[in-house]
């Protein structure tokens, strides 16, 4: 039968309020969503770098995080996914022995070591259970938050909000970031959250209000790459829960991407996607990143085992060369491609190293039962990282709440292959009917209750 998500110790979690409140507090720093307002800078392209208040905020939580482990070292048994993140971390630290500028890698890997003992610091003060909890808690406030930004200071939650339709990103929601696209990017996540994490918010209503409040913020930030993004997790979590082998999905899929390529020839696709992308303000190129892109591969043939050092692969020579290109509208700090942007940094090894935890994490889901919120979030999760990272550099960057909510990922399915255990895989055979008649009755009696 299929297990409701409950707490291990309910009593151990009431007596910890403040443990609540530690996850919480460092999700928001993660997330990037307090360096705007704790740095008192509202203007519009943001600052390069946080802070001095954010920047002792993070040093207080890197220190705490370590004080946690130290007081309670053992963090459960080692396994391929955690062993690789933390392998990466000391990758980071021997790109100082070869970058260009050791002084900015090292500050830059100390920033990613305090995300990574934090995650883990959370799974030991809460198990990941408590964790889960309080991600779900955090995407309702955090909805709740930019929703009273937008209506009560529209003046400081939109791009240019006095100089709608003239200038670049005019009137695009933004809330508490500098960045429209960090704003959808967090809301998408929060939105995915909620969705695996209903059973967790007792009431119905506030859930749908919740959601289409973050909904229509999202679609307030017009932010292109989301509108790409979700659609695309959705698809592959639906295939996930799509009972039947894997098999038959691959021959179905083949199917809808050979009719699919007759109504491209037939409709004349190539206008109308780029009709569809032209209503989000950009065109085909997503904002010159074809040029971003085509400056950044030759330079992954320089060195592309070790990389340039971890946070400097974008090198001065490249923002040159696309200057040449663009002009000065073109002064990026990143290659806008997650991937490309690990290459640039720490290499070949460096991508490996962290692409382990999210392979490892989506095959447990195609042999999982997704019908454990658990199992559920980690689907959404690591699709939705994987997929962003196409068109943003997020996929090592330092301080950053998704490196942790990879490590949380894989906290929420050792409990599921747990309860798992012993059950034949389902990556190419068809699901027990027995079980799915199970899951049909059990929600017939979450209905009646």
């Amino acid at each position: 039968m299929t297990e409701r998500f409950h707490l291990q110790d309910p009593l151990a979690f009431r007596s910890r309020p403040f443990s609540y409140v530690f996850v919480v507090l460092g999700i928001a720093l993660y997330s990037n969503s307090l360096d705007r307002m704790l740095s008192g800078n509202p203007s519009h392209y943001g600052i390069v770098t946080s802070s001095l208040m954010v920047q002792l905020i993070s040093v207080a939580f890197l220190g705490l995080s370590a004080l946690v482990l130290m007081y309670k070292p053992k963090i459960g048994r080692p396994e391929v996914g955690t062993i690789s993140i933390v392998c990466l971390t000391v990758w980071m630290a021997l790109s100082l022995l070869w970058t260009s500028d050791p002084a900015h890698s090292f500050q830059k890997t100390i920033s990613h070591l305090g995300i990574v003992l934090f995650a883990f610091a959370t799974l030991k003060i809460l198990t990941a259970e408590g964790v889960f909890r309080a991600l779900v808690g955090s995407a309702m406030i955090f909805i709740f938050l930019q929703l009273m930004l937008m209506l009560l200071v529209p003046m400081y939650a939109f791009h240019n909000a006095w100089d709608f339709g003239v200038g670049e990103h005019a009137g695009r929601f933004r809330g508490s970031f500098y960045h429209k696209n960090e704003t959808a990017r967090i809301l998408g996540l929060a939105l995915l959250v909620l969705l695996t994490g209903h059973e967790l918010i007792g009431k119905k209503w506030l859930w749908w209000m919740c959601v289409i409040a973050g909904t229509t913020m999202l679609f307030m930030s017009a932010s292109a790459k989301l509108f790409m993004a979700l659609p695309a997790v959705g698809m592959f979590f639906l295939c996930l829960k799509w009972r039947v082998g894997w098999g038959v999905k691959i021959v179905s899929a083949a199917y809808v991407a050979l009719i699919g390529a007759v109504l491209f020839q037939v409709l004349d696709g190539l206008i109308l996607i780029e009709h569809l992308v032209g209503l989000t303000g950009r065109d085909l190129s997503l904002s010159g990143r074809d040029a971003i892109w085509a400056v950044g591969w030759p330079l992954v043939a320089d060195s592309p085992w070790l990389g340039h050092g971890y946070d400097v692969g974008w090198t001065q020579s490249a923002k040159d060369a696309l200057y040449m290109i663009k002009g000065p509208s073109a002064v990026v700090n990143h290659a806008h491609n997650g991937y490309l942007q690990t290459l640039l940094d720490l290499g070949l090894v460096g991508l490996i190293l962290v692409l382990i935890a999210p392979f490892k994490m989506m095959v447990q889901c195609m042999n999982n039962q997704l019908d454990n919120p658990r199992s559920n979030s980690v689907a959404l999760i690591v699709s939705y990282v994987l997929v962003l990272n196409v068109t943003g550099s997020y996929l090592t960057q330092n301080g950053d709440l998704f490196m942790c909510l990879m490590i949380w990922s894989l906290a929420f399915l050792q409990g599921v292959q747990k309860d798992n255990r012993g059950k034949p895989a389902l990556f190419f055979r068809r699901s027990d009917p027995n079980r799915i008649l199970t899951v049909g009755q059990t929600n017939l009696l979450r209905r009646a209750v």
